[in-house]
């Protein structure tokens, strides 16, 4: 993620463009990792409305920060912010988990995810900029991450539905390794697919060949995804909220760093 955002400021400053296509390669890894403990952040939370709520402050401090950096600083028209992604689809797949009403209502961030892959289609095909829609408010990873966040999600009720067809059962294998595997493979295989369709989207008109180029390389992050064991690592408070920190905190050093230069 780090490489990734260095990346973007080097390219907005024209200084290497070589060296920031490597970084910008290195951090396409982030994201589908980002995903991965979304979902298992969505499915094992005991009060989603906290974990919205941090999700949410986070990108309201970073929407702050685009907006000073955009209009006070520097043209960086098209930084889009992930932690917009996280909590659209995160709003999502706790909406789809109630299985009751409330599940009607994921169309509402569904829908503005596709809104925001339309307007930047229409960017990029019309070469113009959508005023109305400004791109801090836009999901910049849209149909990716909405692919990669319901491919996890229910990779888990299929790899059960899997085991259960190969003679396996399932009470047996329930919370074990073996359950592990089944659905670490269904979501490297999610990765995998969700990569296709945004090629395939390419295609049409406003289609960015160039997004799809970079984020193919975030099929690497399968490796490190089918090495996950499901159990909950080092979680200290520190730590947690530390790491919600580190985003706003390192775009702000890298920022002050690229303006200084």
């Amino acid at each position: 993620m780090t490489f990734d955002h260095v990346a973007k400021f080097m390219y907005f400053n024209e200084i290497s463009p070589q060296i920031a296509d490597i970084l910008e390669i290195l951090g396409r890894l982030g994201f589908p990792l980002f995903i991965l403990l979304l979902v298992e952040g969505v499915r094992h939370t005991k009060n989603f409305g906290k974990y919205a709520l941090r999700l949410g402050i986070l990108a309201g401090l970073i929407l702050i920060g685009q907006i000073v950096i955009h209009y006070c600083f520097m043209d960086i028209y098209g930084f889009y912010s992930p932690i917009i992604d996280l909590l659209l689809c995160g709003v999502t797949l706790y909406l789809l988990k109630q299985k009751n009403r409330l599940s009607f209502l994921a169309i509402l961030p569904i829908a503005y995810i596709i809104l925001s892959f339309v307007v930047m289609s229409i960017e990029n095909s019309q070469d113009i900029q959508v005023l109305w829609f400004p791109f801090y408010l836009r999901s910049g990873y849209n149909i990716f991450a909405l692919l990669l966040s319901l491919g996890f999600f229910y990779a888990y009720p299929l790899a059960k539905i899997m085991m259960k067809n190969f003679g396996y059962g399932v009470d047996q294998l329930e919370g074990t390794s073996y359950e592990r595997l089944f659905v670490n493979i269904l979501m490297c295989f999610v990765v995998f697919i969700s990569v296709l369709i945004i090629y395939l989207l390419s295609f049409i008109p406003g289609g960015d060949v160039y997004y799809i180029a970079h984020e193919a390389y975030a099929m690497c992050a399968v490796i490190f995804i089918f090495l996950y064991s499901g159990e909950l690592g080092y979680n200290k408070a520190w730590f947690k909220y530390g790491a919600y920190a580190y985003f706003p905190l390192h775009i702000a050093i890298i920022f002050v760093i690229f303006l200084l230069i």
